[in-house]
C-alpha cells in the first residue's frame, strides 16, 4: 500500500467524523516527510450548536458549515508552516477553499476528479482549477481505489 493510499484512506476515515447529513468530507495534510500535520472534516465551527435541525437544511447549512479543507488548515497550531505540504481530500475543493490552500503554502492536492460538467458546481470547479494552475499547485486525481489517475499540472492556458 502506497503512502498516497494510506492518506486517502485516512481522509475517508476523517470524513466519517462529520455530522453533515448529506455529504461527509475529510482532509489530511502531510509534510514532505509523510508526517501528518493536520486533519479536518466538514462541520460547524467549534462551540456552535449542531443539534438545531434547521441549520442542517439547505441553503442554511452553507452558512453554518466549515469545509474540511478549511478546518484542516485552521486546525494547525503553533504557526507550523504548510509550505510544500500535501493535502489529501475526499472531494475536489471549491474555489473558496482553493484560495486558502494557496495562501497556506500547500503545493499538492490529491483528490477524486470532480464531475467537470456538474450543473451546480462546474463553474466553481473551473475556477478552482484555474487558481491552482496559476499558483503552481499540482493536483493529482485519484479513483475509487486511490490510484493516481491523472494530474492537472499539465493544464494549458486557453
Amino acid at each position: 500500500m502506497s503512502w498516497d493510499d494510506r492518506w486517502m484512506d485516512m481522509a475517508t476515515l476523517v470524513a466519517s467524523w462529520s455530522k453533515d447529513r448529506s455529504r461527509k468530507v475529510g482532509a489530511v495534510i502531510v509534510d514532505e516527510r509523510n508526517i501528518v500535520v493536520s486533519l479536518g472534516w466538514n462541520g460547524f465551527p467549534r462551540g456552535i450548536d449542531d443539534t438545531i435541525e434547521a441549520r442542517h437544511q439547505r441553503p442554511a447549512k452553507y452558512k453554518y458549515t466549515v469545509h474540511a479543507e478549511m478546518n484542516c488548515i485552521l486546525n494547525i497550531r503553533n504557526h507550523f508552516s504548510l509550505d510544500n505540504c500535501k493535502m489529501y481530500v475526499t472531494l475536489y475543493p471549491c474555489a473558496h477553499c482553493a484560495q486558502s490552500i494557496i495562501q497556506s503554502g500547500i503545493k499538492y492536492i490529491i483528490a477524486p476528479e470532480p464531475n467537470w460538467n456538474d450543473a451546480t458546481y462546474k463553474e466553481d470547479f473551473a475556477i478552482t482549477r484555474e487558481l491552482f494552475y496559476e499558483a503552481g499547485i499540482t493536483v493529482f486525481h485519484v479513483d475509487g481505489e486511490h490510484q493516481e489517475a491523472a494530474s492537472d499540472n499539465e493544464l494549458k492556458r486557453s
